[in-house]
């Protein structure tokens, strides 16, 4: 029965310095970092964790040398107590800061995405802005331009009316999407290139030049990017 004593006592020692560490990380993590050293409050962050590193390692040292009950040995010089309680105060700092490090870790990554996702939000209300600016009043000039236009030209309307389908075809349903590739966002620029030309005289040349990648199809760009 001594001897299970013994053994179970040897197992609780090797676990010892296990289970302290296990106990310095997780009240950083779960309670001091959060609490006061994200909060800026370094003073009482580092008070309160001195205290604690020093009660454990000071427990710690007790334990170790009252290994059983009934058991006596020598006990050890002063200096040998020192550098044991100095080794695991050490030990026990590192997973502190290594508990506070990871706390730090998660929380600027939290804040970036949190700014990501403002980030984005601020670009779909100014894309959604630019929509609704641009439908209503782009709609109207166009109209009011084939309306004059059919009068001395008809089949110049004719195309201009062909131009602005497959322009109000991509703003009503392209544009709802987040993306668009960058393929038909050239050619709603051309229909629109096209479309303003009826305002100008015969001896004005326009010329428009898009070169766009063979994989045009699978570059994705925010709709009305470009316009």
């Amino acid at each position: 029965k001594g001897e299970s004593l013994l053994d179970i006592n040897a197992m609780l020692h090797r676990l010892l310095i296990p289970i302290s560490m296990f106990i310095i990380f997780y009240i950083n993590y779960l309670w001091l970092a959060p609490n006061y050293y994200l909060n800026k409050k370094y003073r009482r962050f580092f008070i309160i964790n001195t205290t604690i590193i020093i009660l454990v390692s000071l427990a710690m040292q007790h334990i170790m040398e009252h290994p059983a009950p009934n058991v006596t040995h020598p006990s050890p010089p002063l200096q040998i107590h020192l550098v044991f309680i100095v080794r695991h105060a050490m030990e026990q700092i590192i997973f502190a800061a290594l508990a506070t490090m990871i706390r730090l870790s998660l929380k600027w990554q939290s804040i970036h995405e949190v700014a990501q996702e403002i980030e984005k939000e601020k670009t779909e209300a100014q894309l959604l802005s630019l929509r609704s600016q641009l439908r209503p009043h782009f709609l109207l000039n166009t109209l009011n331009n084939i309306y004059a236009l059919i009068a001395f030209d008809q089949p110049k309307a004719q195309r201009a009316v062909m131009s602005l389908s497959s322009m109000l075809r991509q703003m009503i349903y392209g544009n709802t999407e987040n993306a668009i590739s960058i393929k038909k966002e050239v050619e709603f620029i051309e229909n629109y290139v096209k479309l303003m030309r009826i305002r100008l005289p015969d001896n004005v040349k326009v010329d428009m030049v898009a070169e766009i990648p063979k994989r045009g199809d699978n570059i994705m760009i925010a709709p009305l990017i470009i316009i």
